[in-house]
């Protein structure tokens, strides 16, 4: 089967796919500031190249399914205040995410699976409260394949597989400034240098380390106060496409893994729930949630004392 842009098909072309054997794939990344060297789309070109490998391996290995691909959503939270990004608020992704999901549910659909590479935590935790609120109010299934893999590739989960993927290992300091390449650094800068060479700057590899240990500094402000300013964290100046192409090697992968599985009809929740999601204060409801608490317990408080007082 071929793999299907939505935006090209008529509405006859679009009723007539196998409603129980097509599957909707929809990246979904801020416009952010990569760094002097890097194109402010550098999420969205990564996350768009994730999905269109994964749907060209589906149709080859699955040629009974078929893939529909959404055009791209250029939205994001929890990105970096800096010249060129576009910041947009967690209530106002989930609701796009929720209209998409009634949209396609209505049409009879019954697979999405959201692609992302923004690694910010209210991003990646909102995109898989919007997959397990989607799929219990429509009763369509829909995955957020990407959160927890970048979560584990950054706990250092992927080294091995990077290293035999480069037939090497990585040195001590390789590991090391892996661990801290936050954002445009060595592992993004590779990734460009592999999907879009021509809008990446030679001047990449003349940028410094900016290696930040504490990642609770990485506020929204951090790309202009910290590293000099020039709005990355991590060692630009490795970049090269062996790396890429050897994690992007275990990323698709496991990414793979679990879209088979989920096709199948397996659980995945387990690998697509990331740290950021089961942290609860980067939920859409937390502050109004805290809000709520925090009145009933003063409003308790106060009716106790008056009790007592009387």
């Amino acid at each position: 089967m071929p793999i299907y842009k939505l935006e090209e098909l008529n509405y006859v072309e679009l009723q007539e796919l196998d409603k129980h054997r097509t599957v909707f794939f929809l990246t979904i990344s801020p416009l952010e500031e990569h760094a002097p060297y890097l194109p402010i789309g550098t999420d969205i070109f990564t996350s768009s190249f994730f999905a269109q490998t994964s749907a060209e391996e589906l149709i080859q290995t699955k040629p009974d399914w078929n893939v529909v691909m959404i055009p791209p959503l250029y939205l994001g939270t929890y990105v970096f205040k800096f010249v060129g990004s576009v910041v947009h608020r967690q209530r106002i992704i989930l609701e796009v995410l929720k209209d998409y999901g009634k949209s396609i549910a209505s049409w009879g659909f019954e697979h999405i699976v959201l692609f992302s590479a923004h690694g910010g935590a209210g991003h990646i935790a909102v995109l898989e409260e919007a997959a397990k609120k989607i799929s219990r109010k429509y009763r369509i299934k829909m995955i957020s394949l990407t959160g927890k893999i970048a979560v584990d590739f950054l706990f250092g989960k992927f080294i091995e597989k990077i290293q035999a993927n480069l037939q090497r290992p990585l040195d001590e300091k390789e590991v090391s400034n892996l661990k801290y390449d936050y954002h445009a650094g060595w592992w993004e800068t590779s990734m460009m240098l592999k999907i879009r060479p021509d809008l990446v700057k030679e001047s990449f590899n003349q940028f410094p380390p900016v290696l930040i240990e504490n990642p609770l500094q990485l506020k929204s402000d951090a790309a202009l106060k910290l590293g000099q300013g020039f709005g990355y964290f991590g060692t630009p100046s490795f970049a090269d496409k062996k790396l890429a192409e050897a994690s992007f090697q275990a990323f698709q992968e496991e990414g793979m893994k679990i879209i088979y599985r989920f096709l199948d009809g397996e659980d995945v929740s387990s690998d697509t729930t990331s740290l950021p999601y089961k942290a609860l204060i980067f939920r859409t409801n937390f502050k109004r949630n805290l809000l709520i608490a925090t009145s009933l317990i003063l409003a308790l408080l106060v009716y106790l004392v008056i009790r007592f007082l009387l």
